[in-house]
């Protein structure tokens, strides 16, 4: 059987050292997100969901990127659903109404978050992590130059880092 030949600007390591030769670069980001323990867990969750979902990346495009969405989207959905079970629920009934009010206040908390940002910088941050949207498919839609787009989601995750600072500090 013949292989394919591999395109001119993949990756040909295998996923797992990619994804290895990349945590550093996740780390960093994961730090603008949360801080101490909850970083790692936040680069652990990522580094699970990549493993997980290795056959989606394409290996013709950067893993960066990919694992910066990744993060942002582990980052919002432990935030909706409430970062932290109970130690010991007594009744299963209130361990899932507490498990769906804390969701509902954290996506309170996340479009408050949001709400917060420039529209523009929401549209782009919104289209490229909720929706999966590239930066050209962006750019196309709002008919913007990709730095600009680039510059817009660049401001958004500063922004929303800065009001998580200073949410902790609260």
């Amino acid at each position: 059987m013949e292989t394919m030949p591999q395109p001119s600007g993949s990756d040909e390591r295998p996923f797992a050292d990619r994804l290895a030769a990349a945590l550093p670069e996740l780390r960093a980001y994961a730090s603008r997100l949360v801080r101490g323990i909850e970083r790692e867990e936040l680069v652990q969750e990522v580094a699970a969901r990549a493993l997980r979902s290795a056959e989606s990346h394409d290996p013709r495009r950067p893993l960066a990127p990919w694992l910066r969405r990744t993060a942002l989207r582990a980052w919002i959905d432990a935030h909706e659903r409430g970062a932290r079970e109970p130690a010991s629920v007594p009744d299963p009934q209130v361990a899932v109404e507490s498990d769906e009010l804390r969701a509902v206040e954290m996506h309170e908390e996340v479009e408050h978050w949001l709400g917060r940002l420039a529209p523009a910088e929401r549209d782009v941050l919104e289209r490229f992590h909720r929706k999966g949207q590239s930066l050209r498919e962006i750019s196309a839609a709002l008919e913007m130059p990709e730095g600009t787009i680039k510059s817009h989601l660049h401001r958004a995750r500063r922004r929303l880092a800065a009001l998580r600072e200073v949410e902790d500090e609260d």
